[in-house]
């Protein structure tokens, strides 16, 4: 499935080149690896919510008198917030051209949107061994008024993690939901594009451009049509970029690191 994920690009206060952050990304490009962020570190404070939908503990409660269902809910809850503060989350999107989230994810078109095929059975653990599928799952985001509505019997915990307000259904998003935070491995392959926004810098693009060259994936650089509230993308020409730079050597140099030993 083709996905894509936004990315902005912070620049340094100090003398350095490239920002902390941002060789931090590089590098998952070249190692092709991705972030899972847990709920609390997205941008939507509702992330997560639920209501208890407690029709169900009164038919049940009416099969079975002494039945807690009080205790039930407790349990059900304390679980859900603990798979709350434990899942990683990773969002992706089906649409990259969307103007806004190139302006709230791309630092106003100074950064860039990666494109990706992403299936669960593409991610790996980091010694290479495939996850199992219960581990990483994706899901489509549902958008809606309220909040999803659950209770003692429903086991997919996974549906709070996958609604959000209306307000956010421009986004078209994607999710891949994980049991845990933190880098995940991928396969070799998967990142198939790199798109560049109208304003990236170009040191940052040369050196975007020199890793999607090294992984064989191709770049596009973003422009602005002059009628229109619309972006369309003009190839880059990596073998002309190598000729002239080198984009192995380039890339070596620019975040310190010696590929012949990774």
């Amino acid at each position: 499935m083709i996905l894509f994920k936004y990315r902005s690009i912070e620049f340094p206060n100090n003398d350095e080149t490239f920002s902390e952050n941002f060789l931090r990304d590089v590098k998952c490009l070249l190692f092709d690896q991705i972030w899972f962020s847990s709920l609390k570190a997205l941008n939507d404070p509702f992330e997560g919510v639920f209501k208890f939908d407690r029709s169900i503990s009164k038919m049940m409660k009416g099969f079975k008198k002494d039945l807690d269902t009080n205790k039930i809910e407790r349990a059900k809850d304390n679980y859900l917030q603990l798979l709350k503060d434990n899942s990683g989350i990773l969002s992706l999107t089906t649409d990259n051209q969307n103007l806004l989230m190139w302006s709230h994810y791309t630092n106003n078109q100074k950064g860039y949107c990666i494109e990706y095929d992403f299936e669960e059975e593409k991610f790996l653990y980091a010694n290479k061994i495939k996850n199992n599928k219960n581990d990483i799952s994706l899901k489509k985001v549902l958008y809606s008024d309220n909040y999803v509505r659950t209770n003692i019997l429903n086991n997919d915990y996974q549906l709070i993690f996958g609604n959000k307000s209306r307000c956010w259904s421009y986004e078209k998003e994607f999710r891949f939901i994980s049991k845990n935070i933190g880098l995940h491995k991928f396969q070799n392959g998967c990142l198939k594009a790199i798109y560049l926004g109208a304003d990236c810098d170009f040191v940052n693009e040369t050196l975007i451009s020199s890793i999607a060259y090294l992984k064989g994936a191709k770049v596009y650089k973003a422009k602005l049509f002059k009628d229109k509230f619309k972006l369309y993308f003009l190839p880059y020409d990596l073998d002309a970029l190598n000729k002239n730079i080198n984009c192995k050597n380039f890339v070596q140099q620019a975040i310190n690191i010696n590929l012949e030993n990774n």
